[in-house]
This record gives structure tokens, sequence and C-alpha cells, in this order.
């Protein structure tokens, strides 16, 4: 979507979880009822989503305004023993902040000075490496000439919880919520 610069007043958005969920998959019913004004087949638009579950065409590197927390959670993922931590996920992972980062550069142009962005954001882990989004996010904006003007975090249960797998891991129970407000500063 194109938005004209400082064009905007308000955003309020709660971006995909970093968490291999396919959103594509989970909204199919809306998209068949939409599809006829989509000028993407519904697998492209997949690719094309923050959190696609699908591996990237393109070649993706580390981008030092994503921030330090990024680029330790990336290099601690790449390292995980686990199987395709070092291909696929850190592949998808990689496509992820890229597209987070492209996202809130396009919501910090196109905001008004005095314009407020407001993000919830959920943290996840990747088996037992914690992907804290939300300080990633804060790290990005500082990139981007946003000023973080509030926090508030929520701990809620997690549905990962339940799964039998992930006692495979330590990791602490539940999840952290976050509302991250973003202020662009004024012109002088």
């Amino acid at each position: 979507m194109t938005l004209a610069q400082s064009s905007i007043d308000f955003v309020l958005t709660s971006p995909p979880y970093c968490t291999r969920i396919d959103y594509t998959a989970a909204t199919r019913v809306e998209l068949a009822v939409l599809g006829p004004l989509l000028k993407v087949r519904p697998r492209e638009l997949g690719r094309q989503m923050i959190g696609s579950v699908q591996v990237p065409n393109d070649v993706i590197e580390i981008n030092e305004s994503w921030g330090p927390s990024c680029a330790s959670f990336l290099a601690a993922l790449k390292r995980h023993r686990s199987k395709a931590s070092a291909g696929y996920y850190y592949k998808t992972h990689l496509d992820y902040f890229d597209k987070m980062a492209r996202s809130l550069d396009r919501v910090s142009k196109a905001l008004k000075p005095g314009g407020q962005a407001v993000f919830v954001i959920h943290d996840s882990y990747y088996k037992d490496i914690h992907n804290d989004l939300p300080t990633i996010l804060e790290e990005m904006r500082t990139r981007q000439g946003l000023y973080l003007s509030g926090r508030q975090d929520f701990h809620l249960r997690s549905m990962s919880d339940i799964n039998p797998g992930r006692k495979t891991y330590m990791r602490p129970p539940g999840a952290t919520k976050s509302v991250l407000c973003f202020l662009k500063p004024r012109l002088s």
C-alpha cells in the first residue's frame, strides 16, 4: 500500500507474530471472499506477508539498523543445534525482520510530525531462545526517527505451553504481549 509522506495522524497495528503461523491459511475464508479484488494469488500473497512460512526467494542479509538484540537473536538461532535452524528457520526469520523493518520505515514516513503509532507486539521463543520482539522493534524504531512514548507489558498464558514438545527446551511459561507507543517528533 502506498501512502503519501507525512499524511497519517495515527497508526494502530498488531503485526503478525514471529511464530510460523501461516496467516494466509488461517484467513483462507476471508481471502476467498476478497479473492476477486486481489491482484495477487494467495500463495504469492503468503510469500509477501510478514511472518511468511515460505523461504524467501531473495538472499537477505542482517541489517545493522535492525539493532543488536535482533542480530544476537539471529546469531543464536543460526547456531542452534536443532535441525534446519541454520537453513529454513534462519531464512524465514531473516525475512520476518526484513519485512518488519521495511514496514516500520513506511509507517514512519507516512506519519505526520506529531503523529503516533501504536504496535501490539508478542514475544516468542525459537526452541529455547527468547525472541524479544518488543525490544527488537524498539531498537528498529530508533533508526526510523521515532521516539518511544510509552510501553506496557502484559504477561499472558500461551498456547505453546500445552505443546508436549515444549518441555524439551527450558524456558519460562507464558508470553509477553507489549503495547509500544511511538511518536514522530514535530518539526522545530
